[in-house]
């Protein structure tokens, strides 16, 4: 469980986070919702502990992290995996390669290496493609190499920072299903950043709304259209109930 309570957080005196207060729940798919520049990607690196708040503090399985010195740090993002808005691979790397090189940071066999990079292949519906570069694969298939980078050493927590920007409709659905699929298969806790109204209620068990640093709305996504407030009223308008 990640808890997080009364996070702020400024930049050149601008506040960007601003009493944030939130649970994430083992197993659950959390959906942040918010404009640009509401302070989404933000939170996602205080938990990450890339940045460290102004004032408040962040758990993780307990674990008060905020003022944990560099080597613990560490121990803790390997509970994580990332997802970035851009697939973020080397294009002088093949696709095994990409996959392979956290393991290989972490100092496993290579024969353990080929095992998981397979695996994580196959859990993202990718077969035959270890020995391609990235620039031979299509948007969607590059978004599943990056997601079986960020699955391969298993980790508890699955961070995705807007899993589905720049993807055609019908990659975006794909991607969605991808998600779903390894929340229920690995039994991990997705905690997923969007814009993406069609997006989140596809994929969430909980949706989070930050408007101004603050979160303004957080319910179940079986009961967000019985809400009122007016900024998530604005983002479901482009959607058909």
């Amino acid at each position: 469980m990640i808890q997080i309570v009364d996070l702020h957080k400024s930049f050149n005196g601008k506040p960007v986070l601003r009493g944030i207060d939130l649970e994430i729940r083992d197993g659950e798919t959390l959906v942040i919702l918010g404009m640009s520049g509401t302070g989404k990607s933000v939170l996602l690196k205080h938990i990450m502990r890339l940045f460290k708040p102004d004032r408040g503090k962040i758990y993780i399985d307990g674990v008060e992290i905020t003022h944990l010195p560099k080597k613990d740090i560490y121990e803790i993002r390997k509970s994580f995996g990332y997802v970035f808005q851009e697939p973020a691979l080397f294009d002088s790397m093949t696709v095994y390669e990409n996959i392979a090189l956290p393991l290989k940071e972490h100092g496993f066999q290579e024969e353990k290496i080929k095992e998981k990079v397979k695996w994580s292949l196959q859990m993202v519906a990718l077969e035959d493609v270890e020995d391609k570069f990235p620039d031979e694969l299509s948007g969607g298939m590059r978004k599943r190499v990056g997601v079986a980078r960020a699955i391969v050493q298993m980790p508890k927590y699955l961070i995705y920072d807007e899993p589905t920007t720049g993807l055609d409709p019908v990659t975006a659905d794909k991607i969605n299903d991808l998600m779903i699929f390894l929340n229920d298969e690995l039994k991990i806790t997705s905690i997923v950043v969007t814009h993406d109204i069609r997006s989140a209620l596809r994929i969430a068990d909980r949706l989070v709304l930050i408007h101004e640093g603050k979160i303004v709305v957080d319910t179940p996504v079986e009961t967000v259209w019985e809400n009122d407030d007016p900024v998530l009223k604005e983002f479901l308008k482009t959607v058909k109930k």
